[in-house]
């Protein structure tokens, strides 16, 4: 569905009042004022926002993002000048406390006196002056009895290793929420500063807990991270997508509570991330993830962070989030779940029963079906932040699987847009609630292996040719891969790997390239009896190796 352009109105946006506190490179300064009236902290909201809409046009990744970031920037430059000036004018005086300027959505966060920025808010350029509040990390955690990885399997990734040998490779996926910890033994390997060897880009908090390296204080955000991504290499393959790289902010803390200012400051990163110490002027979007889980929520119906994801889906970046934990009564989904521009899960059991804790639709703010999708989000097995491993349940868990899934996705079709994510993801969801998409269920339970055999391009082997001869000292194999397209035609340039398992229990391995379709192989041995030519991948850009349709292996006995 074509999305609308963002329009915000003052009695849209009813918030309570927190700090602004922490939030990045602010200014600010002692008041100076003793006669002032009481302080307060407003989102001051700009009449302009950048209008995005070109950026779909713009197929290159690092092209598209680039020009979203530049047409924010800006927009915020020239339509903020006058206010910026006034404050600064409000910080000599005392009237002003602190300020803090957004371009991922163009607004100023101020704290100052009450009366004073009442005259500011007043301003024709501020469309709305809203007060900053809390939000929470979104469902659970909640314990539950001890069961094995089931969701991973229940919605078929497992299957999408073995049956494509695609696990996410690629593909980077942004945490929002609590922080993660990069030390536990599934997550360390998927952070993407452990390649990078940095921290820089990829690690930011707003909060001041965690400021030089990654770090959960509170657990929900690397259970999340865990059940997109985990693996430790060993028994415990908690992740749907172990193969994809993981980067995180922390804008909530310790006890779950997310300053709104410092989720601006995530949106902000999120778009550009930028080194560690260093500010939004530093932000580079070629370090932009493809896909950000949004593990906090509030009240539904409120539009405050809607252009913050309207920003990131212009770039490309696909936003997720958990539906909220107020079910099962309806119209209970928070924001900014119940946004048209983020893919929203519900929560499910083992049998495939939405959970009673999971939001509800309709949405205040779209006519969309909400919950977009249902997935696995009760008894949900994933990493803690002290280095093992805990069950929650939560729509967060299952906004986690929606994630991993929809980073196979991505794998699998690098080209496809936020859009066409979404619309694959509930096109082959499996119906599990009342027929058809509802409000309960969305579109259904998701099935990673149907959405990715729905987008990707796929070779097999139709046939192996093994024959040979022995002359009683030494043995000549020749064998032959035959690689076609869906359609049945051969297909070039495939680089093809093979595993000889000679007589003797000899094993070597080969890779060659097709031509015409064909891969050609051969191996001298010593002695007489069972060759076997296995095919172990097939590596061609774009494309992935149907195992289930292709003949993978041959045998013959060779001898004298």
């Amino acid at each position: 569905m074509p999305r609308l352009p963002f329009v915000l109105t003052m009695g849209a946006l009813f918030l309570a009042i927190l700090t602004v506190g922490r939030q990045g490179p602010a200014r600010s300064a002692v008041a100076k004022s003793p006669a002032a009236s009481a302080s307060t902290d407003l989102l001051l909201v700009l009449r302009e926002q950048a209008d995005l809409t070109d950026a779909a046009g713009i197929d290159d990744w690092f092209a598209r993002g680039r020009w979203v970031v530049s047409r924010l920037r800006e927009t915020a430059a020239r339509s903020q000048a006058p206010l910026l000036a006034r404050l600064e004018d409000g910080l000599a005086s005392g009237a002003v406390h602190s300020f803090r300027s957004y371009y991922v959505v163009n607004a100023i966060a101020v704290r100052g006196d009450r009366d004073w920025l009442a005259g500011l808010a007043g301003d024709p350029v501020v469309v709305a002056a809203v007060p900053l509040a809390a939000v929470s990390a979104v469902g659970g955690p909640v314990t539950a009895p001890a069961t094995a990885e089931w969701g991973v399997a229940q919605i078929g990734a497992d299957e999408v290793w073995t049956d494509f040998g695609l696990r996410g490779d690629g593909v980077v996926v942004a945490s929002v929420g609590t922080g993660v910890d990069a030390s536990h033994p599934a997550l360390a390997a998927q952070y993407r500063g452990t390649e990078t060897g940095s921290h820089d880009y990829n690690w930011f908090d707003p909060t001041g807990a965690f400021p030089n390296a990654p770090g959960d204080d509170n657990g929900h955000g690397s259970h999340t991270t865990g059940t997109i991504v985990g693996d430790d290499a060993g028994v415990n393959q908690i992740g749907v997508a172990p193969g994809a790289r993981w980067i995180a902010v922390k804008a909530c803390n310790a006890f779950g509570a997310c300053s709104q200012a410092d989720l601006l400051a995530a949106a902000e990163w999120v778009l550009a991330p930028y080194p560690i110490g260093g500010g939004p002027g530093q932000g580079d979007p070629d370090q932009r993830p493809h896909l950000v889980n949004i593990t906090w929520g509030g009240a539904g119906g409120d539009p405050w962070f809607q252009a913050a994801t309207q920003s990131w889906r212009a770039a490309g970046i696909v936003p997720i989030a958990a539906a909220g934990g107020g079910g099962p009564a309806p119209g209970t989904i928070g924001s900014p779940a119940d946004y048209p521009e983020v893919i929203a899960a519900g929560a499910t059991d083992a049998l495939d029963f939405v959970a009673s804790f999971s939001a509800r639709g309709p949405s205040a703010l779209t006519p969309e079906i909400k919950p977009d999708v249902v997935a696995p989000g009760v008894g949900i097995r994933s990493a803690n932040s002290e280095g093992g491993y805990s069950i929650f349940s939560g729509t967060s868990m299952a906004g986690a699987h929606l994630a991993g899934c929809a980073a196979l996705v991505r794998a699998a079709a690098p080209a496809l847009g936020p859009q066409e994510v979404e619309d694959v993801l509930e096109a082959t969801a499996l119906d599990v609630d009342a027929p058809g998409p509802d409000f309960n269920a969305g579109h259904g339970r998701i099935d990673c292996y149907a959405a990715v055999q729905a987008v990707g391009e796929f070779v097999r082997v139709p046939w192996i040719g093994l024959w040979g001869q022995h002359n009683g000292a030494v043995g000549l194999a020749r064998g032959v891969v035959v690689v076609v397209d869906d359609a049945g035609n051969r297909v070039d340039a495939a680089m093809v790997s093979v595993t000889w398992t000679l007589p003797g229990g000899a094993v070597v391995s080969q890779t060659r390239q097709t031509v015409n379709g064909l891969a050609w192989f051969q191996r001298l041995f010593i002695q007489p009896g069972l060759v076997t030519l296995a095919v172990d991948d097939i590596d061609i850009e774009g494309m992935l190796l149907d195992r289930p349709a292709s003949v993978l292996s041959r045998s013959e006995p060779i001898g004298p």
